[in-house]
Formats: C-alpha cells, sequence, structure tokens
C-alpha cells in the first residue's frame, strides 16, 4: 500500500506542477485527486507498517511518537515550501515546490519498494 500511496501521489503532484497554468483544467483536478488518494494510502499503511512489531503495551507511545513525528515533519515542510516561493511567488516558484514534493514521493516510493524486497 505503501508503493501504490506514493506513486499516485507523485503522479498527482506531477500533473500539478504540469498544469498550474490551467487550475481549472482536467489534469490540475485529477492531480489533486491522485494526490489526495496517495495520502490516503500512505499514512494507513505507514501506521501499521511503523506499529508492526511494537509490543501491545507500548503501542500508545509508539503511535503518539509517529504523530509527532508526523506533524514536525509537516512544519519543517512548510517552513521550506515558504522558503522557496519567497515573498511573492510565481507559476515557476510553484512548479519547483510541486517538482519537489513529487521527487520526495518518489523517494519515498523507492524506499517502501526497497524495503519489501528485503522482508
Amino acid at each position: 500500500m505503501l508503493t501504490a500511496g506514493f506513486a499516485s501521489a507523485a503522479l498527482g503532484l506531477w500533473l500539478l506542477a504540469m498544469s498550474l497554468e490551467a487550475p481549472m483544467s482536467p489534469a490540475f483536478m485529477f492531480g489533486i485527486a491522485l494526490s489526495g488518494i496517495g495520502h490516503g494510502l500512505i499514512y494507513p499503511a505507514m501506521f501499521a507498517v511503523g506499529l508492526t512489531a511494537v509490543p501491545a503495551h507500548q503501542q500508545g507511545r509508539a503511535s503518539a511518537l509517529m504523530i509527532t513525528s508526523q506533524y514536525i515533519a509537516g512544519a519543517m515542510m512548510l517552513a521550506i515550501i515558504s522558503v522557496l516561493l519567497g515573498a511573492k511567488p510565481d507559476l515557476t516558484a510553484w512548479s519547483v515546490v510541486f517538482h519537489l514534493l513529487c521527487g520526495a514521493a518518489v523517494a519515498g516510493m523507492l524506499i517502501a519498494l526497497c524495503s519489501r524486497e528485503q522482508r
């Protein structure tokens, strides 16, 4: 599920980057949908994988740690995106951001694929 989620998110983000000049186009709307579906697949699968080897009496703590890490990563990513966009973002800046996010999703997909093959 992680691989499929990251692949869907990457494709959606790439479509968003490619269709920024036409935000109401089918490609842009499909990109939003694919990205959302991808993230909807990633988070439950991430928690399932992350909590698999955790003993039952430690599940609450492990889950809290994962959620805290998720929020910290989100805040850091928002700060990075804000710096990349600058004070007056244009379509080129947004395109760079969506391409970088797409690259991060591809990296997540590759990590999920590699870790699956090692099991």
